[in-house]
C-alpha cells in the first residue's frame, strides 16, 4: 500500500511538472509573439512615419518650387510692366515735347524745378518765394476773367508735419459748397501723383471757380499746380494746355 500510495505520488509530482514546463512554453510562447507583434507596430509606425516625412519633404520642395515659380513670373511682369511704364513715359514725353515746340520754360532757382507754358501767356512771381502765377489772359486775379481764361498757380509748400501726399490732400480747407468730382493717380516723370476736380461755382461766398489741382510729393515738399477757370467750358477750352504744363514739370538735376 506504500509504495503504491508513493508511486501515485510521484506520478502527480511529474504531472505537475510537466504542467509548468507547458505553462512556461506557453508563456515564453505569448511572450515572443507579443513581442513579435510589438516590433511589427513599432516598425510600422516607423515605417509611416518616414513616409510621412518624405511625403512632407516633397510637399516642401513642391512648395519651394512653386514660390520660386510665382517670384519669378512675379518678377517677369514687374519687368514687363516697368519697361511699359518707361515706354510710356517716353512716349508721352515725346508727345508732349512737339506738342510745346516754342512755348517759354519757367526756371524756379529756390525750389530747383522748370515747367513750360505758352509763349502767349504771361508769367508772375508772387511776392512769396513758392508761389508763381501763368494764365492766358492779361488779369490781376482769376475772377477776373473771361470764359476764355485759365489761370495757373504753381505752388511749393514745406511739408512740415512729415505727412503723406494722401494725408496732406485731406487736410486742404475746401469751401462749403465745393465738389470734389473726380480724383486719380497719375505719374509725372517718374513721380507719383493725385489729381482732382473741383467745382466751387456754386459756393455761396464768391462766384466761384471750377478747377484742376495736381499734387505731389518730392524731398519733403508738397507741390501743387493748380488751374482755375470761371466754369466748367473755360477749363476744358485750356485743359490741354495745362496739362502740357503738368508733363513738362521737371526738377532740374
Amino acid at each position: 500500500m506504500e509504495e503504491e500510495r508513493l508511486q501515485k505520488i510521484e506520478e502527480h509530482k511529474d504531472y505537475l511538472k510537466n504542467n509548468q514546463i507547458i505553462i512556461i512554453l506557453v508563456l515564453i510562447a505569448i511572450i515572443i509573439v507579443v513581442s513579435l507583434v510589438f516590433i511589427r507596430q513599432i516598425l510600422y509606425v516607423k515605417s509611416i512615419n518616414t513616409d510621412l516625412q518624405n511625403k512632407n519633404t516633397d510637399l516642401e520642395n513642391k512648395i519651394m518650387s512653386l514660390d520660386k515659380q510665382i517670384q519669378s513670373e512675379k518678377d517677369t511682369y514687374e519687368n514687363i510692366l516697368k519697361e511699359q511704364t518707361q515706354k510710356d513715359i517716353d512716349e508721352r514725353n515725346n508727345i508732349v515735347s512737339s506738342k510745346m515746340t516754342g512755348w517759354n520754360t519757367y526756371y524756379d532757382a529756390k525750389n530747383n524745378y522748370t515747367i513750360k507754358y505758352p509763349n502767349n501767356w504771361i508769367s508772375m512771381k508772387d511776392t512769396s518765394d513758392w508761389i508763381v502765377y501763368f494764365l492766358n489772359e492779361n488779369v490781376g486775379a482769376p475772377l477776373e476773367m473771361s470764359s476764355n481764361g485759365i489761370f495757373v498757380v504753381v505752388s511749393a509748400n514745406v511739408n512740415s508735419d512729415n505727412l503723406t501726399l494722401s494725408d496732406w490732400i485731406s487736410r486742404e480747407k475746401i469751401s462749403k459748397g465745393t465738389e470734389i468730382l473726380s480724383s486719380e493717380n497719375i505719374n509725372i516723370n517718374g513721380i507719383e501723383a493725385i489729381q482732382r476736380i473741383k467745382d466751387a461755382t456754386q459756393v455761396e461766398d464768391t462766384s466761384g471757380l471750377y478747377s484742376i489741382h495736381t499734387y505731389f510729393l518730392k524731398d519733403n515738399t508738397i507741390y501743387s499746380i493748380v488751374g482755375m477757370s470761371s466754369d466748367k467750358e473755360g477749363l476744358n477750352k485750356n485743359i490741354e494746355e495745362y496739362k502740357y504744363m503738368v508733363n513738362s514739370f521737371d526738377f532740374v538735376k
